[in-house]
């Protein structure tokens, strides 16, 4: 036999400011014989929200093709429950199992409307992004169904689970509000996902894409070393002079005019030459003694 499935109606909230909310729920509330009052709280459901309903005989596989079906805003248990799950027509499904349908639904609230259910809940907050009310204990039929059905009510009447929670909630009752572990909603926040992709930028990624201060720091070295490089050559140039000078002084060379602009224009071309290569190759290793090189064919070609 398979499930039954209802679409509830849709009920649109109305705010003061005239915006509409619609909200997608995907209910699970396989029968029992000892769960009679089951159907009340389903009909509250449905009748405040846009509601998946799978009753009847519901299997794991069942809810893994409503899963599909989604996104949904809460995924809403209704069945027995135990520290280790809850039961289902074809038998108890896993903490794990739970967790995995609440975080692929992309639900942002859980009810566990089941007895014993806080262990399941500490569990699926370390790794879902949806918040859980969950209960700690056994928990009378009559009293499951009367929350159920007033916080179906109060959901739809406030954009803030917490605070529907809050108004239903018995005080001192059986029922606690757990919030998604802080890993899940931290990546989930706009602001922190912008936060995390400005240091991604800064910092770079895990897939060897330097950042912009690697890249700074990288700029900043080869201006250091271009700096360097200028100045060796600057030495070594103001060093030819120096040559230059003495030979012209002891008559071994004869500066004459045209002599003296080639002199120059091969300045010129040597010194923009260099930082060209400079440009090209920052790292420069094979740029290690051109200098002297090219002076030195210079000078005694």
């Amino acid at each position: 036999m398979s499930p039954v499935w209802e679409r509830g109606a849709l009920f649109f909230e109305r705010k003061p400011d005239g915006q509409r909310i619609m909200t997608d729920v995907l209910v699970i509330a396989p029968d029992h014989a000892d769960l009679p009052n089951a159907a009340a709280e389903i009909a509250a459901i449905s009748r405040h929200h846009n509601a998946v309903v799978l009753s009847g005989v519901v299997r794991d596989g069942d809810i893994a093709l409503a899963v599909q079906e989604g996104p949904y805003a809460y995924v809403w248990w209704i069945t027995h429950g135990s520290s280790e799950g809850v039961l289902l027509s074809d038998g108890l499904l896993s903490i794990a199992g739970v967790g995995q349908y609440v975080r692929t639904s992309a639900a942002e609230l859980c009810v566990l409307n089941t007895c014993d259910s806080e262990n399941v809940a500490l569990a699926i907050t370390t790794y879902s992004n949806a918040d859980i009310i969950c209960t700690v204990g056994p928990v009378d039929n009559r009293d499951a169904i009367r929350l159920g059905s007033l916080l179906a009510a109060e959901l739809a009447q406030s954009n803030d689970a917490y605070t529907a929670y809050q108004a239903v909630a018995p005080p001192g009752g059986p029922y606690r509000y757990l919030r998604a572990g802080p890993h899940y909603r931290k990546r989930n926040d706009p602001e922190a996902v912008t936060i995390a992709k400005i240091m991604g930028l800064l910092a770079g990624n895990d897939f060897g894409q330097p950042g912009l201060v690697k890249r700074v720091e990288a700029i900043e070295q080869w201006i250091a070393t271009v700096d360097r490089r200028l100045d060796k050559m600057e030495a070594e140039i103001v060093d030819l002079s120096d040559v230059i000078q003495k030979r012209f002084e002891q008559g071994r060379v004869t500066l004459t005019p045209l002599l003296a602009l080639a002199v120059v224009v091969a300045m010129i071309l040597m010194a923009g030459a260099l930082v060209v290569l400079l440009w090209i190759n920052a790292r420069g290793g094979i740029l290690d003694g051109f200098v002297g090189a090219a002076l030195s064919a210079l000078l005694f070609c």
